[in-house]
């Protein structure tokens, strides 16, 4: 692969139907090149010219180079292509029939021109001979046959029967540059060493974490509001199971379809299983009148409290009796429509007495939102069969990099496709022994709160330990961080949490600690834990853990 400038296009680029030919033909280069091209897309230079007249602005498609070969010029123009010879016009016609006058070959000769100037303003090529060869690429087009006029040579076009196999492309056409100038250029190397320090200087320009988040909450905001979609989609239908892989906007989508039911008239209950998601939802979707918000086990307490049921002593598999109970007593209590999130943590029973609790029985609007991860949720399929079945194919809550690790533990008949930002790379940090782990901790906070301008707010700290097990929860680290159990606006104030009590729940930043050999031994399933953890956070993840446990994890 070839060295790439930029070496990840950004999703704006890549979205932009203007550029669809450009990303097209870098995808290209991409994949035919090797490590020895270098390339830059879509490089801009400003250049002084000699004479005292004002500095000339230079911006090019792409610039190829090789050591040996030489540096080339491309402008590239998709679309159906020709020329108008009495207006000596080239013209490019869009998918939508609307055609666009061009002038590829003079732009091309001008960034050329502007380049050498620029380059000749270097102290050391300021009295020596640069060869520098340009191209026009037309990848949707066949020029064979084609009668091209005077400033158009066929050897510098690179047209739809070029395009799989660049890397010849191209040296025939600096050959061919090479030839008009009647000899190649004997320190290429040198040149294109000097034309990336002067391209693509390496300058360390602050870019703290907190920037790129909010770079890419605007991309989310924009995948999220595509998401929203679906709700039309299912507007008219009253029963429907959504399954998704984490990060796929269940929840964002059970909360609108729930405040839209709510808002036309229908009485209406957004419940789930955990009560820290319960608890987030019901903060969301407080200003929401004819919604109620709780977790299953509230509602069954509630339910028996408001029917007058005495319920002295319960266990978990007790709640669904209770709130079929309470419903049988008291049958004004039931719901016009119910939504279920997170529905991969219920029980049949449970299903049983959420159908008792609606108005009309299967007239009634009946939502279930659910991770159908096969790998970690191997009962998923206790979800009501009935239902009409609606996956998310996309995940639009977590970054790429973010997305490519927590794919690795999931399992599904329909595939998870990441459409978010890019994103920083994941973190892993190595500790040693319990005093180790609270020193790196100590530094990993400090690092992003204050290197990195992140709010303590949007960290969380996760552990797969229980409550009791871990060495983490309500202490103060050596640098005055303190981990306390719910989110804080003091700054050195951090949230701890266990994974299964964060689940459903997400932050931008989260560190997940203590990884260490209890991982792989107490949970006998590591990948729940692991899946569950690493889709946690929107933007960037850190795993704190022993080099062991990480080697196999991280």
């Amino acid at each position: 692969m070839p060295h790439l400038y930029p070496a990840q296009l950004p999703n704006r680029v890549r979205q932009d139907t203007k550029r669809s030919a450009e990303v097209k033909f870098y995808e290209n280069l991409r994949l035919q090149l090797d490590q020895r091209w270098i390339v830059f897309y879509s490089v801009a230079w400003l250049g002084l010219n000699g004479n005292g007249s004002p500095p000339r602005d230079g911006e090019i498609d792409f610039l190829v180079a090789h050591p040996e070969h030489g540096i080339l010029l491309i402008e590239v123009k998709g679309g159906r292509i020709h020329y108008d010879n009495e207006r000596a016009q080239w013209i490019t016609t869009d998918r939508d029939g609307v055609d666009h006058d061009i002038n590829p070959f003079a732009q091309v000769r001008t960034c050329k021109y502007a380049l050498l100037e620029k380059i000749k303003s270097l102290a050391l090529w300021a009295n020596r001979w640069v060869v520098i060869g340009h191209a026009v690429a037309f990848p949707d087009v066949v020029i064979s046959g084609t009668r091209l006029p005077p400033d158009a040579p066929a050897e510098i076009l690179i047209d739809a029967t070029m395009v799989s196999n660049l890397p010849a492309r191209f040296t025939e056409i600096l050959d061919y540059w090479h030839g008009e100038d009647g000899s190649a250029q004997d320190d290429y190397a040198l040149l294109i060493a000097d034309l990336e320090r002067l391209l693509a200087p390496h300058t360390e320009l602050p870019n703290p974490l907190s920037v790129q988040v909010v770079e890419e909450d605007r991309e989310i905001f924009h995948l999220t509001e595509e998401q929203f979609s679906t709700l039309g989609l299912l507007s008219r239908i009253r029963r429907a199971a959504i399954s998704g892989c984490a990060g796929s906007g269940k929840t964002m989508l059970a909360v609108e379809k729930a405040k839209q039911l709510a808002q036309e008239g229908f009485r209406t209950l957004l419940t789930c299983y955990s009560a820290p998601l319960a608890e987030h939802l019901a903060q969301v979707t407080q200003a929401v009148t004819n919604l109620d918000v709780c977790a299953f086990r509230q509602l069954s307490a509630s339910m028996a409290q408001a029917a007058g049921l005495v319920v002295i002593e319960r266990v978990n598999e007790e709640d669904a009796y209770t709130l079929s109970q309470a419903i049988r007593s008291c049958p004004n209590l039931r719901y016009d429509a119910i939504l279920v999130d997170e529905g991969q943590d219920f029980e049949d029973t449970a299903w049983l007495a959420l159908q008792d609790c609606l108005r009309d029985g299967t007239e009634s609007v009946f939502y279930v939102f659910f991770d159908d991860n096969q790998q970690v949720y191997g009962h998923c399929g206790c979800v009501p069969v009935e239902l009409p079945h609606y996956p998310l194919v996309n995940n639009v809550r977590n970054t790429r990099t973010i997305h490519r690790r927590l794919v690795q533990y999931y399992e599904s008949s329909t595939k998870s496709v990441s459409r978010g930002p890019q994103g920083r790379n994941t973190e892993v940090v190595i500790y040693k022994d319990i005093l180790d782990l609270k020193r790196q901790l100590g530094r990993i906070l400090h690092r992003l709160t204050v290197n990195e301008a992140v709010a303590s707010r949007d960290i969380v700290v996760l552990t797969p330990k229980e409550r009791e097990n871990s060495a983490l929860f309500n202490i103060t680290l050596e640098n005055g961080f303190r981990m306390v159990e719910r989110a804080s606006i003091s700054i050195r104030e951090v949230q701890i949490a266990t994974v299964s009590e964060f689940k459903g729940l997400e932050r931008p930043i989260v560190v997940v600690a203590e990884l260490d050999e209890d991982l792989m031994t107490q949970n006998a399933r590591h990948e729940a834990v692991c899946y569950v953890a690493f889709s946690r956070p929107r933007h960037h993840l850190i795993l704190l853990g022993k080099s062991d446990v990480l080697s196999v994890i991280g």
